[in-house]
């Protein structure tokens, strides 16, 4: 099973870089964008498929795991990476850091579920000052965030049982709600970014 998530991985790597060497042709070529989107969609779904069914098998392999969350984070941080590059401007910086805070959140989080929400809360928060300083919110998009973060608190209410501390309840409700304000302050931005604002978010 080790040698399936090597070779997962180095595909993942080969794939991602070779999409990097390709990725200016979306700068001046139309429509060939959707094609670079696809292409970084198949590596992660490959990743990701990998690494559930290796997470099942070896649970406690917390190495392995890691691996090919990096193979599966790289092809987003890449893309976002070489936007930056092309326009240098500050709003693709805090994407970048954003990203790289994302994917040191999803390793983290296996070992510490607290480390993981922070790190996760720190890359949304990030984004939301990207994306308020892109275009600052409107008074409903801001009444909408309220709304909605007091109904994910009511959802999470419902299985307070479940949660193992206060604090972790607490952090939790946090997390929701940034994760509500990245999804509804990225929507007055063009559609890709919104659109995988909401990937993301799910």
């Amino acid at each position: 099973m080790k040698f399936i998530v090597y070779a997962v991985c180095a595909l993942s790597l080969a794939g991602t870089f070779a999409a990097w060497s390709l990725t200016k042709r979306i700068h001046v070529r139309k429509g060939s964008a959707i094609v670079l989107f696809l292409v970084h969609f198949a590596i992660c779904a490959m990743d990701a498929v990998t690494l559930r069914f290796y997470q099942q098998a070896y649970p406690a392999d917390l190495l392995h795991g890691a691996l090919l969350k990096i193979a599966a984070s790289l092809p987003c941080l890449t893309l976002v990476l070489h936007q930056y590059l092309y326009e240098r401007n500050q709003f693709g910086r805090m994407i970048v850091l954003a990203m790289v805070f994302a994917m040191a959140a999803d390793i983290a989080i296996n070992i510490s579920t607290p480390a993981g929400v922070i790190l996760f809360g720190i890359c949304h928060i990030l984004f939301d000052i990207a994306f308020v300083k892109q275009q600052r919110p409107e008074r409903r998009a801001l009444l909408l965030w309220i709304v909605l973060s007091l109904c994910a608190l009511g959802l999470l209410t419902l299985v307070r049982n479940k949660v193992s501390s206060i604090a972790l309840f607490i952090m939790a409700a946090c997390y929701l709600s940034i994760l509500v304000s990245t999804c509804i302050f990225s929507y007055p931005l063009p559609k890709r970014i919104w659109t995988s604002a909401m990937v993301f978010a799910l």
